[in-house]
């Protein structure tokens, strides 16, 4: 839960989240996503989903130009 990650990991449908330094809270995920080879594989599926549809190129376009066309309005 750092530097852009909340942004790209929905908890619990792409990946889980754990507080920084919390190793307590990091081990039982690792230990759960081991023993969850399946969950293992949906979150790999969703994350991928959502990565395509958020940097996809028409994505990516528009962010450009909506950018693009705040700056020349200003």
């Amino acid at each position: 839960d750092t530097g852009g990650i909340p942004e790209l990991v929905v908890e619990g449908k792409t990946g889980m989240l754990v507080t920084p330094g919390d190793s307590k809270a990091l081990s039982e995920a690792m230990i759960t996503l081991a023993k969850n080879k399946d969950r293992i594989v949906s979150y790999g599926n969703s994350g991928n989903k959502l990565a395509n549809n958020m940097f996809s190129i028409k994505t990516m376009i528009s962010k450009i130009e909506n950018l693009y066309e705040s700056l020349l309005n200003k």
